[in-house]
């Protein structure tokens, strides 16, 4: 399962890195697909996934203010985000698998 997800992950990634859809674009698609990845939740971890949503929709937030920014800004770099959104997706892989 851990693969599925970083494979669609990685692939959306790859389209908006290459400008093939609009950061507007990779948020909606984003957002859109934590149910997905939330699907199967450890029942062990069921306190941990309300968390994990919020650091997800906070790294979108994040996202979206940087891309008022033509230049990677003081405060959010998107190069960063992009990072810490995959390794979210790793450790949510990993989460679910254990289950």
């Amino acid at each position: 399962m851990n693969e599925s997800l970083e494979l669609e992950f990685s692939q959306m990634l790859e389209r908006y890195q290459s400008q093939k859809i609009q950061t507007f674009e990779f948020i909606a698609w984003a957002k859109a697909w934590l149910p997905v990845c939330l699907e199967n939740w450890p029942q062990e971890s069921i306190p941990l996934q309300k968390k994990y949503a919020d650091v997800w929709l906070d790294l979108m937030d994040r996202l979206e203010s940087s891309a008022m920014f033509t230049q990677e800004s003081c405060s959010f770099s998107q190069n960063e985000l992009l990072l810490l959104m995959h390794q979210w997706v790793k450790k949510v892989g990993n989460l679910r698998d254990s289950n």
